[in-house]
């Protein structure tokens, strides 16, 4: 687990993951995309790297920013599309966070902004709590849901619902529980500026890619991070190959 936090300072912190048995699921893909800084993001860096990673997806692509989620279908299911049709969704003035996914669904309805990324989940008074998006699939995300006690009537996704377990945990337990493959950035809305990222693996199997690109200012510091599950599209937003890192599986 790696979180990105620019409220004061640049922190990275690493929480290493109980390790375990991952299958590998890689015969479907899709595409994540990420910033978080405490500067505003390059907007049109940010549609480069998810019109890139449109080829991991076409079913349905999504963005959030400023507590609020858009959605592309149908004719605006690709970035590509979504973007010559709409504007970059408004920024937050304090929190610069962005989330961005392109879906090719292996569970739930293709076609459905209810299973479209990112998922914004809401707390017990009704406003915005959490959000996060997923790219891998899961087998036992029923299970782990129903251990919760959470409802599984308006989940039709296995990403979806490893989102609620980690949101009604309040914890990072289910990333050590969960059977298949996974890839997350998520966030507590409440948080400013501040990004979780995960990148699953274990055994001799790799999971979904997952890259991350600091920007760095004329004085030398942090301003911002890129993430991308490509790693070429970085370089087409400026970065050099020695900037790139990789996510480590489990951290």
């Amino acid at each position: 687990m790696i979180i990105f936090n620019y409220l004061l300072l640049l922190t990275i912190s690493y929480i290493i993951a109980i390790t375990r048995k991952t299958i590998n699921f890689n015969t479907l893909y899709c595409g994540l995309i990420g910033y978080c800084g405490s500067v505003k993001p390059d907007t049109s860096a940010l549609k480069i790297l998810a019109i890139y990673n449109d080829t991991r997806g076409g079913d349905s692509c999504g963005i959030y920013t400023n507590d609020n989620v858009s959605y592309g279908i149908n004719k605006l299911s690709k970035f590509t599309d979504y973007f010559i049709n709409e504007p970059f969704p408004e920024l937050g003035k304090e929190d610069f966070s962005c989330i961005m996914h392109t879906r090719r669904a292996s569970s739930g309805f293709i076609k459905n902004s209810d299973n479209a990324h990112p998922f914004l989940l809401k707390n017990a008074e009704g406003n915005p709590g959490f959000v996060g998006a997923h790219n891998g699939t899961l087998r036992n995300w029923m299970g782990l849901c129903r251990d919760r006690d959470i409802s599984l009537a308006n989940i039709d996704v296995d990403s979806h619902g490893l989102l609620a377990c980690i949101y009604k945990d309040n914890s990072f337990k289910v990333l050590s529980e969960y059977d298949g493959g996974a890839a997350l950035l998520f966030k507590d809305v409440t948080k400013v500026n501040q990004l979780y990222a995960f990148k699953g693996g274990g055994g001799g199997y790799e999971e979904r890619p997952l890259f991350y690109y600091q920007k760095v200012n004329t004085r030398g510091k942090v301003t911002g991070v890129y993430i991308s599950s490509l790693k070429d599209p970085l370089r087409v937003i400026g970065a050099e190959e020695k900037q790139i890192i990789v996510f480590k599986n489990n951290e």
